[in-house]
């Protein structure tokens, strides 16, 4: 009984790390967008939304952060593609029932981000941050 009670913890620390790190790449992302990439009124918002981001590690909780963080994002920060896709994603991120579907989300994000809206940093972890997404 003891065994199948550490096994159980294990596995619900394991699940609660997998889900913080969900909400450490929004942020990472968020971190790395420039301020002029973004609305003005992000700067009176972004406050609470990283308070509300770090103890949300719920699917649903990230997807609707990641919505708010996108639609702080000027349109002149995004490509003319995301006009078009934007509308489903929205969708999308309101129906997501897992990490994995927030990870993809997030990433489709990311990609329709021009470069010249994030720091020259992102350049050299983008790869890497994509690769660890893809394994949720």
């Amino acid at each position: 009984m003891k065994s199948l009670f550490l096994a159980l913890a294990a596995v619900l620390t394991f699940n609660m790390a997998y889900a913080q790190n969900v909400s450490s790449y929004i942020l990472e992302l968020e971190a790395n967008t420039k301020w002029d990439a973004v609305e003005s009124t992000w700067k009176t918002q972004r406050t609470t939304w990283v308070a509300n981001v770090k103890p949300n590690n719920k699917p649903k909780s990230n997807a609707e952060l990641l919505i708010s963080f996108e639609s702080n994002l000027k349109w002149a920060s995004v490509s003319d593609e995301w006009k078009t896709k934007r509308d489903v994603w929205v969708k999308t991120c309101e129906k997501a029932t897992s990490h994995a579907q927030v990870a993809k989300l997030l990433i489709e994000l990311e990609s329709n981000i021009k470069w010249t809206s994030v720091d020259g940093k992102w350049k050299g972890r983008r790869e890497s941050w994509i690769k660890e997404l893809m394994e949720f």
